[in-house]
């Protein structure tokens, strides 16, 4: 029997102004001379049958839109032909594709939400599925895309916390839909964003030469800006890192950096926001001045601290290096990994054996595993291990505590 290959049943094949160019195949048959190929729409009685004497496996006519049946039957045999039995019917519709108009966002986009909204036409079907795209413009060409969502309706919002669009640049809203017949269509807008700039931020800062920590107070001015600040965000960056410490923040608000670095110039930034989702970034250069250095740990709830000792030494090693002498050459040959190992040994003098090293002995018993905070700018993850030497010369027992601080991996601080 002529088994139908295509149109596959269920298949829906899209039209163009109400008909599309339809090829039937169907299997192979040996020494095949003739074939019947017949269809109807299935609310019709009777069938248009196509017959010709040919081994064709296919069939093209242009159909108009509609749901169809159809099947076929082939005529072979080397010596004595005769018909096969039709074989089962396989139905497929023909459909013009949705059409799909986007409403909104229709202008320049000035505040936030962004509201968008699609309508969605379609005669043999109903809107199933669909993606929202926002691609940032620059001259007319894609530069990225910077945000996707799927789309369960023909409305929807994009928030601040969702999407953030930069004021003075443009963006392509691309919508792609599906209809509950599997086809599909596009539309797209193009809008650029004119927002009001918040208020600049405000940082009034107090640095601890003995603990190390630095008090923000963040807020807002009224003087600056378009428009209202509603909240701010506060960074701190040093060099290539830029470490996010509070978000959400109202005016004022206060916050304690712990794990700023010593002795160096670094910055924060205070970022305001409207309630368009405009912010404004500004900076604010601080560095804290102490002789001391110290050990964080527990979340930053607990610390420890020695003051700086010139004796102490910094080791930096490739752990995977290796090196292979050849025959043939005179030096060796150098392989190496990516791994570094990074160990600072500290030693100082205490006059009150007890307080000096309780904390050390504490981090000890929590783990051994803090933030390491050098006099010298550092800031990061260590493993630390302590030797206390006392001397037993006088009531107030004084001696030395060593300190060996192996830098590990850990998140940013």
């Amino acid at each position: 029997m002529a088994t139908p290959i295509k149109p596959a049943s269920g298949e829906v094949i899209q039209s163009t102004s109400g008909s599309a160019s339809v090829t039937f195949e169907w299997a192979e048959r040996t020494n095949q001379v003739a074939y019947r190929l017949r269809y109807k729409l299935t609310s019709a009685d009777t069938w248009t049958t196509v017959e010709e004497s040919s081994s064709a496996t296919t069939k093209t006519i242009t159909l108009p839109e509609g749901e169809y049946v159809w099947s076929a039957q082939v005529k072979y045999g080397a010596f004595t032909q005769s018909w096969e039995l039709f074989y089962s019917e396989s139905t497929f519709s023909v459909y013009d594709a949705p059409t799909v108009t986007v409403t909104a966002p229709s202008a320049t986009i000035t505040d936030m939400p962004i509201n968008y909204a699609i309508t969605f036409t379609d005669d043999n079907g109903s809107f199933a599925e669909g993606t929202l795209k926002v691609y940032e413009m620059s001259g007319g060409s894609i530069v990225g895309m910077k945000y996707s969502e799927w789309l369960s309706g023909l409305s929807g919002s994009i928030t601040t916390a969702e999407f953030l669009p930069e004021t003075g640049k443009t963006y392509m809203f691309l919508f792609d839909v599906t209809s509950s017949t599997t086809l599909t269509a596009s539309a797209y807008t193009t809008q650029a964003v004119s927002m009001a700039a918040p208020r600049h931020g405000t940082l009034a800062i107090t640095n601890d030469a003995q603990t190390g920590y630095t008090s923000l107070t963040v807020g807002w001015d009224n003087a600056t800006g378009s428009t209202n600040a509603t909240s701010a965000d506060l960074y701190r960056v040093d060099g290539d890192s830029r470490v996010q410490l509070a978000t959400g923040l109202t005016n004022p608000s206060t916050f304690v950096d712990k794990y700023a670095p010593l002795n160096k110039s670094y910055t924060y930034q205070v970022v305001t926001f409207a309630n368009s989702g405009a912010f404004y970034v500004k900076e604010f250069t601080n560095k804290i001045v102490t002789d001391r250095w110290f050990a964080i740990w527990d979340g930053g709830a607990k610390s420890a601290w020695a003051e700086w000792n010139p004796t102490g030494s910094y080791k930096l090693t490739r752990p995977q290096k290796k090196r292979v002498h050849y025959v043939g050459r005179e030096y060796p040959v150098s392989y190496d990994g990516t791994a570094l190992d990074e160990s600072h040994n500290i030693t100082f003098t205490v006059v009150d054996m007890d307080s000096w090293s309780n904390g050390f002995i504490e981090l000890m018993h929590d783990g051994g595993r803090g933030v390491y905070k050098s006099v010298d700018g550092k800031v990061f993850w260590a493993d630390f291990e302590i030797t206390n030497t006392p001397k037993y010369t006088s009531i107030t027992r004084i001696g030395t505590v060593n300190l060996e601080i192996t830098r590990i991996e850990g998140d940013a601080v």
